[in-house]
């Protein structure tokens, strides 16, 4: 009996070795293909200067929750060159250019909302709003206006119907 029990054994964690292995392999042609789908040219530079936003782009198979995350990394990049009132009226107009593009976007996709967002999601979205909120808070810190800026500019272009 306890041979027998052993080769069963044995017999079921090939089959789950073997399953895996095929599961893992189609997952690295799929990753390989999708690499080599776009040149790394295209891809966003992650020493952008902070100045320059990463390009906002309608990508018709992301979640919404992303362009969200996006936008509010763009504002934070820019947030965080405010120093004093010079700098802030040098990202003000970057700042509304950044905002109307993503009411642009959330326009041209009306039927989609942002409701149940999964674990993994909700976690990217609240670790890029608490960001967000350092970011602002150390620009209020440093620059008169910027709470007004965006309780009014900001708030008037987002929530514009």
């Amino acid at each position: 009996m306890p041979k027998s029990a052993t080769l069963i054994s044995l017999a079921v964690a090939t089959v789950f070795v073997s399953y895996s292995a095929m599961q893992f392999s189609g997952v690295s042609t799929a990753l390989t293909q999708k690499q080599a789908a776009g040149p790394p040219a295209t891809r966003p530079s992650t020493s952008a200067k902070p100045d320059a936003p990463r390009p906002v782009a309608a990508r018709p198979d992301e979640p919404v929750y992303k362009s969200v995350v996006r936008c509010l990394s763009d504002m934070d990049d820019l947030l965080d060159t405010v120093h004093d009132a010079a700098t802030f009226a040098a990202v003000k107009p970057k700042l509304l250019d950044r905002a109307r593009k993503q009411a642009a976007l959330a326009a041209a996709h009306p039927d989609q909302g942002m409701t149940r967002l999964g674990k993994a999601a909700a976690l990217e979205m609240q670790k890029a709003m608490n960001r967000h909120t350092e970011s602002l808070a150390r620009a209020i810190d440093a620059a008169p206006g910027v709470r007004e800026f965006f309780a009014k500019d900001i708030a008037a272009i987002l929530t514009a119907k």
